[in-house]
């Protein structure tokens, strides 16, 4: 996302974050996961104009419970466009985060809990963002590097990823079991299950 989309995106994104849980009553976690399961997430990440430029925060939630056919229960209290809530600022750093590590949100999302973030805010929010990104950074690094986690952090099975890679389930499981050494395997095999994870082949060997 280029600096046009993101400046905008991160008023947007805490906004979004802070109606839905403080307007609508939904848990972070679960809104999360409506947005990506909507397609709005890979929308935005995609840097869909109609998503990153034409919405504002109250309209993405709204988008992202029609998409989900969710009944969405809004309260009538005035929104302030001044008060910058826990959840706005995660909201906030989600965006910037993103956009930072490249990473889609469903990566991001089993990376760290909506409500682990939350617990981060009176560490983080009055921190540079990039202390926030060496934190997550460096947790990123330490699950990365290996078949497993990153099929887990894609959101993938192991038979969707059987399939998609033409390996066999059985081979599969042993080179994540560690009983084979997938360093030892051929190049073409080892591209293709980084392809169908979308990863990179450093990331799995």
């Amino acid at each position: 996302m280029n600096d046009e989309y993101i400046g905008g995106m991160k008023g947007t994104f805490g906004a979004m974050f802070d109606y839905a849980v403080n307007h609508c009553g939904l848990n972070g976690d679960e809104f999360l996961n409506m947005m990506i399961c909507s397609g709005i997430a890979k929308q935005i990440e995609h840097t869909n104009p109609k998503f990153v430029a034409g919405r504002s925060g109250i309209e993405l939630v709204r988008d992202i419970a029609d998409e989900m056919n969710y009944d969405l229960k809004e309260d009538d209290r005035s929104v302030s466009t001044a008060s910058r809530s826990k959840d706005y600022w995660c909201g906030w750093a989600l965006i910037q985060y993103q956009n930072h590590s490249g990473l889609s949100f469903k990566q991001i999302h089993r990376l760290i809990k909506y409500e682990e973030m939350l617990n981060m805010y009176s560490k983080y929010h009055e921190m540079d963002i990039t202390k926030l990104y060496d934190y997550l950074d460096e947790r990123y690094q330490k699950i990365k590097s290996s078949l497993k986690q990153q099929r887990e952090l894609s959101g993938m099975s192991q038979s969707a990823l059987s399939e998609i890679s033409g390996t066999s389930i059985r081979t599969l499981q042993a080179y994540e079991q560690g009983v084979k050494d997938i360093r030892k395997a051929q190049v073409q095999t080892v591209k293709k299950l980084a392809e169908g994870i979308g990863c990179e082949i450093s990331d799995i060997i």
